[in-house]
């Protein structure tokens, strides 16, 4: 609940279903693995009517969404793709046209990739957009990658920045970045 992006989309929700349901419960992950799956068996334990999900990939998902009605948002995992809704951003096309934009209507030289965790979907398809622009237009670039929080995010593309002559590009992976 700390990124400002899924406390957007938490609020969307629960006002959306209001008519339909007065309690919408909410839990964060914080992308761990083992809490994702204490609250998997909590929802279960709680007789949910449904959940939507920004999947961090818990072991429990797959049998959970096959009992209770399951969306993914954001971000996929391999174990439930094909068996949920999804709703996904087209985050390939977003990176490939804001690197353009960088390169082509601002003429930077050097840009940058400031991502979290590429096993996340949405962060590995914007790497993927943003290596292949870069290598198709001969642009030096720079990728930090695996980074956890946005003190992490800071210290490490600060250090970098320091390093580089202006002007350079910079696309951060998300709101956290």
């Amino acid at each position: 609940m700390r990124n400002d992006y899924f406390a957007a989309v938490s609020r969307a929700l629960q006002e959306r279903l209001a008519n339909v349901s007065p309690t919408l419960l909410s839990a964060d992950s914080d992308d761990d693995l083992h809490t994702e799956e204490a609250i998997l068996t909590a929802f279960r334990r709680l007789d949910v009517d449904g959940m939507v999900i920004f999947p961090t990939g818990a072991p429990g998902l797959v049998e959970f969404a096959q009992s209770v009605p399951t969306v993914v948002v954001d971000r996929t995992v391999p174990s439930v793709r094909g068996l949920v809704d999804h709703v996904l951003p087209d985050a390939r096309h977003a990176a490939e046209q804001l690197t353009l934009h960088m390169i082509e209507q601002h003429r930077v030289q050097r840009v940058c990739l400031v991502a979290g965790d590429l096993a996340v979907s949405t962060l590995r398809n914007r790497h993927t957009a943003f290596q292949r622009v870069v290598s198709r237009t001969g642009t030096e670039n720079h990728v930090l990658a695996g980074l956890t929080t946005s003190e992490e995010a800071a210290t490490a593309a600060y250090s970098l920045f320091r390093t580089l002559e202006p002007p350079f590009g910079v696309l951060a992976t998300n709101s956290l970045m």
